[in-house]
């Protein structure tokens, strides 16, 4: 690859363009949609994606509202300057306040930096038990977007199939210590996940 996949669109085809002298016109930067994910998109009120670049603006594919292209940005940095100084418990508040909001949508590219960050947290530490489900939720998410962009033997798709395992196992000692959880229910569903935890 040339370039690093979990940047959004335009700066992928911009850093192409200077570095390489190409127009990237692969799937994903052909497809607007790109493969359905609207990663570089925000979500427009209507139900809709700004997925059409107009010179400054980004427009709604549905109902062709325009944003400023330099505001979106602006604030994207924002989210992930602020997720850099996070913790879990955090990560997990400026998740839920970007589901609130709705324009960043579940496979944006800045929720998939903080469900990378809230993995990578979870599976370094000993973790806040309220924060493990979320966890789990937000991991399966992210590993469906990474195996779109990057196919299913990518090298970041394995790296995090091993620490949602990882995460996972820590939320089944959990429920298990909590009593939700038989001693067989936990062996069965340990079972499932030691391919990626060995």
């Amino acid at each position: 690859s040339y370039t690093n996949f979990l940047l959004p669109r335009c700066s992928i085809q911009a850093n192409l363009s200077k570095t390489w002298l190409f127009d990237c016109q692969c799937l994903r930067c052909s497809d607007p949609s790109e493969l359905g994910l609207y990663y570089s998109s925000q979500k427009c009120e209507c139900g809709g994606y700004f997925s059409t670049r107009l010179g400054n603006s980004d427009q709604c594919d549905q109902c062709e509202k325009r944003v400023d292209r330099q505001t979106v940005i602006m604030e994207e940095q924002s989210v992930m300057k602020e997720m850099t100084l996070a913790d879990e418990a955090d990560l997990c508040g400026i998740i839920k306040r970007m589901e609130d909001t709705q324009n960043i949508h579940s496979t944006h590219h800045v929720m998939v930096r903080l469900y990378i960050r809230l993995l990578e947290s979870v599976a370094k530490s000993k973790p806040n038990p309220s924060v493990l489900p979320a966890a789990v939720q937000y991991g399966q998410t992210l590993l469906q977007v990474l195996h779109r962009l990057d196919g299913e033997s990518g090298r970041l798709g394995k790296k995090y199939s091993k620490l949602c395992a990882l995460v996972e196992y820590k939320d089944l000692v959990r429920r298990q210590e909590e009593g939700g959880l038989s001693q067989e229910a936990f062996q069965e569903k340990l079972g499932n996940l030691r391919e990626y935890l060995v």
